[in-house]
C-alpha cells in the first residue's frame, strides 16, 4: 500500500512541471526563451521537466522561478492546488 508520502513524492515532479508550464504561459515567453535566458542549451531540457520527465535541482529551479517572475515557494505552492485539485 502506497503511503501519503510515497503518494506526494511519484507526482511531485508531474504537478511542478505542470506549475512551471503554466507560469511560463502566464508570462507570455517560449521555451526557446527562457531556455536562453537560463544559458541552457536545449528547449528539450525545458520540455521534459515541464512534463514530469525531468525534476530540476533546487538551484536551476531557483533561477527558472526567477526567470518566470515568482519564488520557489510559490511554484511548490502551485503544484500543491494542482494535486489539491486532483484529488477532490
Amino acid at each position: 500500500m502506497t503511503t501519503e508520502l510515497e503518494r506526494i513524492a511519484e507526482t511531485l515532479p508531474k504537478r511542478l512541471g505542470k506549475a512551471i508550464r503554466i507560469r511560463r504561459i502566464i508570462v507570455e515567453k517560449s521555451q526557446k526563451q527562457v531556455a536562453g535566458q537560463l544559458d541552457c542549451s536545449s528547449t528539450n531540457y525545458i520540455s521534459m521537466i515541464e512534463t514530469g520527465h525531468r525534476c530540476p535541482g533546487i538551484g536551476f529551479l531557483a533561477r527558472m522561478a526567477e526567470v518566470l517572475g515568482v519564488t520557489v515557494e510559490s511554484l511548490f505552492a502551485d503544484a500543491a492546488k494542482l494535486a489539491e485539485e486532483a484529488s477532490g
